[in-house]
């Protein structure tokens, strides 16, 4: 039997979400996962870098085919849905915090 990954819910509702962009609080994904997040997640932009080699809460949006675009570090998250196939995840381009420009 496979182990299941805490993001797994999270990554089956943008799996069906059926728009292109979607702002989440920290908090409504607390209520996704049925946990809370960890306390880096509240501090280290690098918790939310598009990459799933090192992050597993990553892998769960990537391989759902999104990506966060936007970061109140903290706060909210913003998932943007990306043109690639889930069987084929961006490789790491980072959040963008506030106003500045996607790494």
């Amino acid at each position: 039997m496979a182990r299941k990954n805490t993001y797994d819910a999270l990554r089956l509702l943008l799996e069906n979400l059926n728009q292109s962009q979607i702002s989440m609080t920290f908090s409504e994904i607390e209520k996704v996962i049925g946990r809370e997040l960890p306390p880096v997640a509240y501090t280290r932009n690098q918790w939310w870098e598009n990459n799933s080699n090192r992050h597993p809460q990553a892998k769960a949006w990537l391989n759902a085919g999104w990506r966060v675009s936007h970061l109140l570090l903290g706060e909210q998250v913003t998932f943007t849905k990306t043109s690639r196939s889930s069987h084929n995840p961006p490789d790491h381009d980072g959040a963008s915090q506030g106003n500045q420009p996607e790494k």
